[in-house]
């Protein structure tokens, strides 16, 4: 054992000789007892709980392997057995609302067959069983309540498919220079031009192509079914022009004035932080408040 102030070596290693100076020896920390009491009690108490948990359930296996259900099980040792359900994929009742049941749990049983019970499942707090009584087989609703419904979505798809049809046709035809008014007469449409101002409320087009004004790009058509019939809007954007701008310009030095003193209250703040991070700085809030003579806040 070296002393303070004295050479150790040499030493060979896998990097060579290595020669070391001892230049402090810190004397050994021991932690009180009192300390460490209340933390290696918690210990002590968790480990015994996991343990007493596991006794509890190859307890309650032993019951079960001796015949008894899982409810029989539960009552002999002195636990509960609760009954949830019936409930869907989705944890909900037959009254639509969430199920009170573990997730984890719920899990399991739709892994289970009609009248078998499961194996311990492991929880956040603990071991959990479930049982199934009974599985009810999907019932689906009766034609006659769907048909209409059914119908509706198919023709809505059919529309659906029709007017990404028409876009493909019309964006093609601008590629290959035909123009939109031909290809509208030759499919058997009615164009319609119409100038808008960035105030019009709209009222003017069609209300299922209201969606697609925003995201128009110049040249690229965008199509949309009708409701209610076998149609389909097309829209394109020939040209955008921008109002006059002199009364913008007058309120220009003021939209300047405001941004220069956004930008300055930013870079301050920006500077601040800089140097508190650099320098470490922190804050007392009692010295603080006691400066500004409110020392009880």
């Amino acid at each position: 054992e070296a002393e303070a102030g004295t050479l150790v070596g040499p030493v060979d290693t896998d990097f060579g000789t290595v020669f070391a100076e001892v230049t402090k020896i810190n004397a050994a920390e021991r932690v009180a007892f009192e300390e460490v009491q209340e933390e290696l009690a918690a210990q002590l108490r968790a480990e015994i709980a996991r343990e007493d948990l596991l006794a509890l359930v190859e307890d309650l296996e032993t019951a079960r392997d001796s015949g008894a259900g899982l409810a029989e099980a539960a009552e002999e040792l002195g636990l509960e057995a609760g009954t949830v359900g019936p409930v869907d994929g989705q944890f909900f009742t037959e009254f639509g609302a969430i199920a009170n049941i573990r997730p984890a749990l719920g899990r399991q049983g739709f892994s289970l067959t009609e009248g078998e019970e499961s194996a311990p499942v492991r929880l956040e707090d603990g071991y959990g069983f479930v049982s199934v009584d009974r599985i009810d087989p999907p019932q689906p609703r009766p034609l006659e309540e769907v048909r209409d419904t059914v119908i509706e979505r198919i023709k809505a798809a059919a529309r659906s498919n029709a007017a990404e049809e028409i876009q493909a046709r019309f964006i093609g035809a601008s590629v290959s220079g035909q123009s939109f008014e031909d290809l509208t007469a030759e499919l058997g449409g009615e164009v319609t031009t119409l100038t808008l101002a960035a105030t019009d409320d709209g009222s003017v087009l069609p209300t299922e192509t209201l969606p697609l004004i925003d995201g128009l790009v110049i040249g690229i058509p965008q199509s949309v079914p009708a409701s209610g019939e076998p149609s389909v809007y097309v829209v394109e954007m020939t040209g955008a022009r921008f109002l006059d701008t002199n009364s913008f310009a007058e309120a220009l030095p003021i939209i300047a004035q405001n941004f220069g003193q956004q930008i300055s209250s930013e870079l301050n703040n920006a500077y601040i932080e800089s140097l508190e991070e650099v320098f470490a700085v922190t804050q007392n809030p009692r010295q603080v408040a006691r400066a500004l003579g409110s020392a009880d806040q």
